[in-house]
C-alpha cells in the first residue's frame, strides 16, 4: 500500500529538521525535502518555478513508488489545499494521503528563521514572509475526508517529540505492511 505523508508549515517551522529524522522510522520508506530540489540561481518565485516545483516533487513522490517504496515523506511541496489538489493532479497513482502541520508561535518562527543552519533569513525576508506568506488554514477546513490531517505545535518540542506525538496520531501510516 503506497502512503504519503506531506509535511506542511511556514518556512522555519522546522520541515526539513523533522523529514531528516523521520527516514529511520520508515519501514520501506523514503524522504524528499522540495527545497533540495530548487536550489537555483537565479531564484525567482512565478508561475513557471512554482510549476516547476511540483512538477520536480511529483516526479519523485512517482519514481519512489514505481520503484516499490511504501512510504514517502515529502516536505515544502504544498501550502494550501489547492496546491494539495494540484500534486494529487500529477501523481501516477492515488496513494493514502496524510497532512502534517507543523506550527509554532510567530516568537518562535521568527528566532528560528533567524538561526537555521542553512543561510539564514534576513530581517526584510522575515517581514515579507510574514505578509506573503501566512500560516494557512485550509488544508485543515478543507479537509473533504481524502486525506487525514493532524497538526503539531512544536514549538516546545524536541524532534524526537514532535516523531512520537507524529507516530501516535497517525499510526497507520507507520504501520509495517505485511508481505504475504
Amino acid at each position: 500500500m503506497q502512503k504519503l505523508l506531506i509535511v506542511c508549515g511556514q518556512e522555519g517551522v522546522g520541515k526539513s529538521t523533522l523529514i531528516k529524522s523521520l527516514v529511520k522510522h520508515l519501514h520501506h520508506g523514503a524522504v524528499i525535502d522540495t527545497e533540495d530540489l530548487l536550489q537555483v540561481n537565479p531564484w525567482k518565485r512565478d508561475d513557471e518555478f512554482e510549476s516547476l516545483a511540483f512538477d520536480n516533487a511529483a516526479s519523485m513522490v512517482n519514481n519512489f513508488f514505481k520503484y516499490n517504496y511504501e512510504q514517502v515523506v515529502a516536505g515544502s511541496v504544498v501550502r494550501n489545499r489547492r496546491e494539495l489538489d494540484l500534486l494529487k493532479t500529477k501523481l501516477a497513482s492515488q496513494p493514502e494521503t496524510y497532512i502534517l502541520n507543523l506550527v509554532v508561535s510567530q516568537d518562535i518562527l521568527d528566532r528560528r528563521r533567524k538561526q537555521r543552519e542553512r543561510e539564514p533569513f534576513t530581517e526584510e525576508f522575515i517581514d515579507w514572509l510574514k505578509t506573503s506568506a501566512p500560516q494557512d488554514s485550509t488544508l485543515r477546513e478543507a479537509n473533504d475526508g481524502s486525506y487525514a490531517y493532524i497538526e503539531i505545535n512544536n514549538g516546545e518540542l524536541s524532534v524526537e517529540e514532535t516523531i512520537k506525538r507524529l507516530k501516535d496520531g497517525i499510526p497507520r501510516f507507520f504501520a509495517q505492511v505485511s508481505k504475504a
